[in-house]
């Protein structure tokens, strides 16, 4: 069976490509999982790259491990545990602002200091938005602190 193969210029091929996968992830309108497939898929389609190199990311570790922290943050969100951790902040600390975000990151150096960096925000992303949406505070203003005492405490 042969394979079915588009002759385009390579930059060109590859710029339509992005800006698909970008309109793709700024839409939302498709999974963001199909679209992650489709680029490899498009590129390999369009003569980009070789099927060999089109699969090589899916065996990267770097993938695997991003994968598995977005499949660890998801389960601790669906089985409630993440909101019952943004119940607990939020009642031991003022429900507002400052209190709030210090209990945040207090919890995110010291998860920090037993797992990874990404570890720790991955699992407290949905604390942090939950947590600061129950108490009147816009989730950006959590985020940054989050990432940099996770930083912190890791050290």
């Amino acid at each position: 069976m042969e394979s079915v193969q588009v002759s385009l210029d390579p930059m060109l091929a590859t710029f339509v490509v992005l800006a698909l996968a970008v309109v793709g992830f700024m839409t939302n309108r498709i999974p963001l999982v199909i679209v992650a497939l489709f680029v490899p898929l498009a590129l390999w389609a369009t003569g980009v790259l070789p099927p060999t190199d089109a699969l090589q990311g899916f065996s990267d570790p770097v993938v695997l491990f991003i994968a598995s922290l977005f499949v660890l943050s998801d389960a601790l969100d669906a089985t409630g545990i993440t909101a019952w951790i943004g119940q607990q902040l939020e009642q031991r600390s003022s429900l507002r602002g400052a209190g709030l975000l210090l209990a945040v990151m207090a919890a995110a150096a010291a998860l920090s200091a037993v797992i990874s960096i990404n570890g720790a925000v991955a699992a407290l992303l949905p604390v942090a938005v939950v947590a600061a949406g129950r108490s009147g505070v816009v989730p950006s203003r959590m985020l940054i602190p989050l990432a940099f005492a996770a930083g912190a405490g890791s050290c």
